[in-house]
């Protein structure tokens, strides 16, 4: 019992320490993509921190909030606005789209989905066709507010992405002037037990960064796993001499025992034989003092008979 506990623990810690791995390093890829848009040095560590609060104040997903943030914000500097300009221009978009996915209420795939579709269509400098249709189907008031900035119905809003009017900065405008309506509109939602551990998720795995990055951990990690990898020939080789050597030890342990168990057998077989040689050899020693018995009664009996016959 005991030993099933100690394993089933290692077990449990092994998988925590898996997730907690896991979480670093997504927080690393996040950090290295936001990284190539914003350049490293304190403005990335700004940018990081700020991408975070956005993710806090929607109650949305941190890794989610910082790929929709870099796209955007791609999308900006393509377009000529410096780095200042587009990574604030980038932030305030973000939070309004996340703020008008979680007021459409579509579930976490479909959110994805959404958000997906829009940036697609920002890069191919025009929303229309199936990315204009997802977000109209899967965030239905991230698609109002497009209309609403342009001043217009969603039926006209579908006629201007067929017709190829819907261009990344007309959809930028769009939804920059609708930031303070889904803002108001988003502060009427209820705190949810759901975006409750959205925001734990997000401030955990900060935490597990900040931690992993003053003390190294993950870096230990990977970096055993990648010696391990490097030499692992010589590790199996190592490994297999060592079998054949436990595999040779352990013939010869039972080698041994065999041996003994043969000798205290031939021992007792030998006994035994003894054993029924002084017996047999006893048996006839009887016999014989029988047959001398008998031949003295026999005589006695004889010499008794003549005694009489001669009286």
């Amino acid at each position: 019992r005991q030993q099933l506990l100690g394993f089933l623990g290692i077990q449990l810690g092994a998988g925590a320490v898996k997730d907690v791995i896991g979480l670093a390093d997504a927080y690393k890829n996040l950090q290295s993509r936001i990284g190539l848009v914003t350049g490293e040095g304190e403005h990335l560590a700004q940018t990081m921190d700020d991408v975070q609060a956005v993710a806090l104040r929607t109650h949305s997903a941190l890794e989610s909030t910082g790929v929709l943030f870099t796209r955007l914000a791609q999308a900006g500097k393509d377009a000529g606005l410096g780095l200042e300009q587009a990574t604030a221009q980038s932030l305030a978009l973000t939070e309004s789209i996340n703020q008008a996915v979680a007021i459409s209420g579509a579930g976490a795939a479909a959110s994805d989905a959404a958000i997906t579709q829009l940036l697609q269509g920002l890069q191919s400098d025009v929303l229309r066709g199936e990315e204009f249709n997802s977000v109209m189907e899967q965030a239905p008031r991230l698609a109002r507010a497009l209309a609403d900035g342009l001043g217009v119905t969603t039926g006209e809003l579908r006629k201007m992405a067929e017709s190829g009017a819907l261009t990344t900065d007309v959809v930028i405008q769009s939804l920059q002037s609708q930031g303070q309506a889904l803002e108001a509109e988003f502060g009427k939602l209820p705190l949810t037990v759901g975006r409750a551990i959205t925001d734990v998720q997000t401030a955990f795995m900060r935490y597990v960064a900040d931690t992993d990055a003053a003390n190294g951990v993950t870096e230990k990690i990977a970096a055993s796993i990648s010696f391990v990898g490097e030499n692992l020939e010589s590790l199996a080789n190592t490994l297999t001499i060592a079998g054949k050597g436990w595999l040779a030890f352990k013939a010869y342990n039972m080698a041994q025992t065999w041996l003994d168990k043969a000798k205290a057998i031939a021992a007792a077989k030998l006994a035994v034989q003894e054993e029924v040689a002084a017996t047999t050899a006893s048996t006839a020693a009887t016999a014989k003092n029988t047959g001398a018995k008998v031949a003295n009664a026999a005589a006695t009996k004889t010499q008794t008979a003549a005694s009489g016959a001669q009286a």
